[in-house]
């Protein structure tokens, strides 16, 4: 299980990444523009197909143009765009009782919308998208407490959209509507009461469905009551109206996630015969490539959980550009859980970036491989710095030439450290 990944400058020796005796499965390449960064990455994705126990490699090509160096009979490419009908679907939930189920998709599906450019939702936002896609599920007869049902047809993004588009007619159409955020509550509870699955005790949901009227009588008597000249209807609609906008802003959301076409589906239409499997992501914007490989990732994530513990690499997760889609400061994202926790259960992570510093802390030094193929000359010394380097070690490196490489082996009294390597045997000092 050795990937060759070089040679050591000063005397020819093989530099090798050996995945059976590495501390986990996660490496990083950094360069700066022509260096050689997606040239290196195709090279150890095609030395990865060819080791014989790693069972799949998924490579998500943000730029479309790391196959051009890996041979065709190891990859299957697959187009995902507006135009291909490829997708997935992004509400689709794990049956997996422990990491799986409704209400971690959702928590999901909020954090990353709150991932695009589009900016953050606010708490009232959050609040209602959560109560919009449990409505949703339940609708399907997906229930969030019995995992028995977490193995029926997820919805899709165009079910959420008309869901959105139905309550939000229901909010404009209804002329009895005491206000927007007290009534609706209630008719929320009511419509989950409705769906709720056969299981669970009827007695319970009768109970509460009556417990709700009691309060929407309430809300009504009250607001009678409070009548004194007439205007109170004024302050209702503008409380009605806050809230149409408010889900106004969230169909507008998704109805942009909706036209980009490849989050609707679940076509995942790889040749199963080919190691490598290559999402071909060129065409997408730059929020959409940060949704698409969020939730792809999560799913080989969950995927690699539920085929259970083991010693060795399984399964390679390869990201190019990866500071355009990953944020160094969010703790709890998907590729920091894949790179702090998932060695265990064989899976890698390999990340390609312009520079050292896009990643954290806890991904610098919980990824055993790393290679940096230069570094422009402003950082020299803040590199240096960081990695515990002389700058001279950084100033001398010559693009696809040499690089410096780090190899951390499980065994703690291994020798580790930055090693000056060449790609080529004929550029050995001699």
């Amino acid at each position: 299980m050795k990937i060759n990944l070089g040679f050591l400058e000063w005397d020819g020796t093989e530099f090798n990444w050996d995945l059976k005796e590495s501390s986990n499965f996660h490496g990083i390449i950094t360069g700066p523009s022509g260096s050689g960064k997606t040239y290196t990455l195709s090279k150890i994705i095609t030395k990865l197909a060819q080791v014989p126990t790693i069972e799949r490699v998924y490579v998500f090509d943000v730029h479309g143009d790391i196959s051009e160096n890996v041979p065709s009979d190891l990859y299957s490419k697959v187009d995902f765009s507006e135009a291909s009908g490829n997708g997935i679907n992004l509400l689709e939930i794990s049956p997996n009782k422990e990491y799986g189920g409704p209400r971690k998709k959702i928590m999901d599906v909020v954090k990353t919308i709150n991932r695009t450019s589009s900016g953050s939702l606010g708490s009232r936002q959050v609040a209602s998208l959560s109560r919009y896609l449990k409505g949703l599920y339940a609708s399907k007869g997906i229930k969030i407490k019995d995992s028995s049902t977490w193995n029926k047809p997820s919805p899709t993004l165009v079910d959420l959209r008309k869901f959105l588009e139905n309550s939000l007619t229901a909010m404009k159409i209804s002329a009895d509507i005491k206000s927007a955020h007290a009534l609706n509550e209630v008719l929320s509870a009511a419509r989950r009461i409705a769906a709720a699955a056969k299981t669970e005790d009827p007695d319970i949901q009768e109970a509460e469905l009556e417990e709700n009227k009691e309060k929407a009588k309430a809300f009504y008597k009250e607001f009678i009551n409070s009548i004194t000249d007439g205007s109170e209807m004024e302050a209702i609609e503008g409380m009605k109206k806050n809230v149409e906008k408010m889900v106004e802003s969230l169909l507008d959301r998704i109805q942009i996630l909706e036209d980009a076409g490849v989050f609707n589906g679940n076509s995942l239409s790889f040749n199963p015969a080919k190691k490598v499997y290559m999402f071909d992501l060129k065409t997408l914007t730059y929020d959409e490539k940060i949704v698409f490989i969020d939730t792809m990732t999560r799913k080989i994530h969950d995927h690699a959980i539920s085929k259970g513990l083991i010693d060795r690499a399984r399964e390679i997760i390869v990201i190019d550009e990866a500071n355009e889609i990953i944020d160094p400061n969010d703790k709890d994202s998907i590729y920091n859980r894949v790179v702090l926790g998932m060695r265990k259960y064989g899976l890698g992570m390999i990340l390609g970036s312009q520079a050292i510093h896009h990643f954290s802390d806890d991904v610098l030094m919980n990824t055993a491989m790393k290679i940096i193929l230069g570094v422009d000359s402003i950082f020299t010394k803040q590199v240096a710095s960081k990695i515990g380097e002389k700058e001279n070690m950084l100033k001398y490196l010559k693009p696809k030439v040499s690089a410096l490489a780090f190899v951390k082996s499980k065994d703690p009294s291994a020798p580790i450290g930055w090693k000056k390597i060449v790609f080529n045997k004929k550029d050995v000092k001699k």
